[in-house]
């Protein structure tokens, strides 16, 4: 645990803490927008089979 905080505590550290909410931010909006678009594609599948 202590090389860890010791890790937060330099500057590579302190850049990546400030960077990390922007980068998950990000992500959730890739995921959510990959999401989106394989049920639109999955949905398409099933009506074509048919299944409504």
């Amino acid at each position: 645990m202590k090389k860890i905080v010791a890790f937060y505590e330099t500057p590579v550290g302190k850049k990546l803490g400030a960077s990390t909410p922007a980068m998950m931010t990000e992500g959730m909006q890739i995921g959510q927008q990959l999401g989106m678009e394989i049920a639109t594609e999955l949905q398409k599948d099933l009506d074509a089979q048919g299944n409504k």
